[in-house]
C-alpha cells in the first residue's frame, strides 16, 4: 500500500475541527477522505468504504465515539483507530486501552503528530497487504495442480505436504499421513534417464537425489490406484537458519514422453525396432576394443534379404514394411541376448558377437536357414546372403572400419557366387 491508495473516515462533531482535518488529511489520503459528524454517521460510512484508518472525536451527539469504536471492532477487531479528544482523563485512556486504540491525541492536534501516526500505520497496512499478497501466491504455488510440494525438519521427518502430495495416497493430512506406512519411494518406477532410490527408508530418498546434477534430478511415480507413470523433476533446497528442506516435485510428464521419442528415434530404427546404425557405430567401435582388450574375437555378420526390391515392386512397400518387421522379430529369436542386432538399412542387419569364427558362421548358418523356411506376409518366402567377418587376435590392433569392410567384401562374395549363401572373410 502507498499514500496514493490510503483512505480515511474521520468522524468530528466541531465544525471548524471537521473541516481543518478534512483539508489536512485529503493531502495525506487520495485514496478518499470520508466526513461524518457523529458516531451514527460515522459507523455507516465505515460500513459503506471499509477505509483504512478511522480518526474519530471521543464526545459526540446521537451514538459517541467509543461505542462507534466498539461496534466497528465488531465488525473488524484489527481496524486501524485514532482518537483525538480534549479529555485527558484516564477513564477515557484505560479504555482507549481496552478497545486497542492505535494512537490517543489530545486536542489541539499537532498536524506533525498526527501526520506522523498515518504514516507509521500506512506502513504498517502496506507489510500486511504484501504478506497476504505473498501467502496467496505461496499458497497458490503450493498447491499447483500435478506439482507436489514436500517440507521436512532437521530430522527429515515431514511438517508440510501439500493437496497434490496427500492426494497421490489418498489421505487428507500431514498426522494421517505420519499415522500410515506411506512412502513416495515405494511408488518410484525405473525409466529411461530416471531416479530410483537404493534406500526406501522414509524420505531417505531426498538425499540420495541430492547427490545428483540438479538437471538429472527427474522420478516416475506410479500411481497407486490407476498405475499411470507420472514423470517429476525435482528440486531440494536446504534453509540453514531453520534446517528446513523444501522438495518440490513439478510434473513433466509430456516434456518427459516426448524427450523420451526423440531419444528412442535417435537409438532405435523407427519401422523395427532394432538399434540403428548410429548406435551400431557406437557399440561396433567399443567392442572391438574390449574385445581387443581381452584378448577374444570379435565377429560381425552382414545380412541382406536377397530381391527383396522385387517384393516392394510387386506387392507394394507397405507389405515390404511388415516383412521387414517380422524378419526382425525372427533374428530376436535367434540372436543370443550378449549379442548386438541392429538395422544397417534398408533390407541389411547387422550382428555384433564374441563367437569364435566357426560359432558365428553357425549362428550365420541357422538364420539364413530359418529365414527360408519361414513363410512371411501374402506368403512370401525369402532367402538371404551373409557376410562375415572376424577380428584377428594377436595380429596388431585392427581397427573398426577395417573389419566392417572385410564382412563388407564377404556379402559382396556371397551375392556374386549366387546369393543364399554364407560367405566367411578369411
Amino acid at each position: 500500500m502507498t499514500m496514493l491508495d490510503l483512505s480515511i473516515l474521520l468522524v468530528e462533531d466541531e465544525e471548524t475541527i471537521r473541516e481543518e482535518l478534512g483539508f489536512f488529511l485529503r493531502h495525506l489520503a487520495p485514496g478518499g477522505v470520508n466526513i461524518a459528524s457523529d458516531g451514527e454517521a460515522g459507523l455507516e460510512l465505515y460500513r459503506k468504504y471499509r477505509p483504512d484508518i478511522v480518526i474519530t472525536d471521543l464526545e459526540m451527539p446521537q451514538r459517541n465515539g467509543m461505542e462507534m469504536i466498539e461496534e466497528i471492532r465488531r465488525i473488524d477487531p484489527g481496524q486501524p483507530v485514532i482518537v483525538t479528544t480534549a479529555h485527558s482523563d484516564s477513564r477515557f485512556l484505560l479504555r482507549a486501552i481496552e478497545l486497542r486504540i492505535d494512537h490517543y491525541l489530545l486536542k489541539p492536534i499537532d498536524l506533525s503528530i498526527l501526520e506522523e501516526k498515518i504514516a507509521k500505520i500506512g506502513r504498517q497496512l502496506r507489510l500486511e497487504r504484501e504478506l497476504r499478497q505473498q501467502s496467496q501466491i505461496l499458497e497458490e504455488i503450493a498447491h499447483l495442480e500435478g506439482n507436489m510440494l514436500i517440507v521436512l525438519d532437521h530430522t527429515f521427518e515431514p511438517i508440510f505436504l501439500n493437496r497434490e502430495y496427500l492426494e497421490f495416497f489418498g489421505i487428507d493430512s500431514v498426522e494421517e499421513y505420519r499415522g500410515r506406512e506411506c512412502r513416495l519411494s515405494d511408488h518410484m518406477q525405473h525409466q529411461e534417464e530416471t531416479f530410483v532410490p537404493e534406500k526406501r527408508d522414509g524420505f531417505d530418498w531426498v538425499r540420495e537425489l541430492e547427490r545428483k546434477e540438479p538437471g538429472r534430478r527427474v522420478i516416475a511415480l506410479q500411481n497407486p490406484r490407476d498405475r499411470a507413470i507420472t514423470f517429476y523433476a525435482v528440486s531440494i533446497t536446504r534453509i540453514p537458519e531453520t534446517g528446513h528442506t523444501i522438495v518440490a516435485l513439478s510434473e513433466i510428464t509430456e516434456l518427459a514422453t516426448r524427450q523420451q521419442f526423440y531419444r528412442r528415434r535417435a537409438r532405435f530404427d523407427e519401422l523395427t525396432g532394432l538399434y540403428n546404425r548410429f548406435v551400431f557405430n557406437e557399440e561396433f567401435a567399443e567392442r572391438i576394443k574390449r574385445a581387443r582388450s581381452l584378448g577374444k574375437n570379435l565377429c560381425l555378420i552382414l545380412f541382406d534379404l536377397d530381391h527383396f526390391k522385387v517384393i516392394n515392386d510387386r506387392y507394394g512397400h507397405p507389405v515390404g514394411d511388415r516383412i521387414l518387421v517380422e524378419v526382425a522379430q525372427l533374428l530376436r529369436e535367434l540372436v543370443e541376448p550378449g549379442d548386438f542386432l541392429g538395422r544397417w538399412g534398408g533390407e541389411e542387419f547387422v550382428i555384433l558377437t564374441c563367437r569364435d569364427p566357426e560359432g558365428a558362421r553357425e549362428l550365420a548358418e541357422k538364420i539364413r536357414r530359418e529365414l527360408k523356411k519361414r513363410l512371411f506376409s501374402e506368403k512370401i518366402t525369402l532367402q538371404c546372403s551373409c557376410g562375415i567377418a572376424c577380428s584377428r587376435v594377436g595380429k596388431g590392433e585392427e581397427e573398426a572400419k577395417e573389419l566392417f569392410r572385410r564382412a563388407d567384401n564377404a556379402l559382396y562374395r556371397a551375392k556374386n557366387e549366387g546369393r543364399d549363401r554364407v560367405v566367411s572373410d578369411r
